[in-house]
């Protein structure tokens, strides 16, 4: 079975995409188990308030409309430079839980 997803941006009201992502221990097993509540939300702080030209994305089911993960690209400082380089990482969550590659 496959799915049509489509990206959009990250929003204000994203918080409990956010906590079912990051919150869940299966989803995060691999980045050293799930945050806290309190974490989950000073990262949505910092999704609302990324650099310019920094960008988080929520990745959408088109069917249904439902988030159901995240990808994003920011420029990271190295040395005492800005460089050239973009880190993503994305997650995704299907309807039977868990990360999807």
């Amino acid at each position: 079975m496959s799915a049509t997803v489509t990206l959009e941006p990250w929003g204000g009201g994203d918080l409990p995409l956010l906590e079912r992502l990051m919150g869940d221990p299966r989803m995060t097993e691999h980045l050293g188990g799930p945050e806290s509540p309190e974490q989950v939300r000073e990262r949505q702080a910092r999704y609302e308030r990324l650099e310019p030209g920094d960008r988080m994305l929520k990745i959408v089911d088109v069917g249904s409309g439902a988030g159901v993960g995240s990808v994003g690209y920011w420029m990271k400082r190295w040395r005492g430079d800005t460089v050239n380089r973009y880190k993503t990482r994305a997650y995704f969550r299907s309807s039977a839980g868990g990360v999807k590659p």
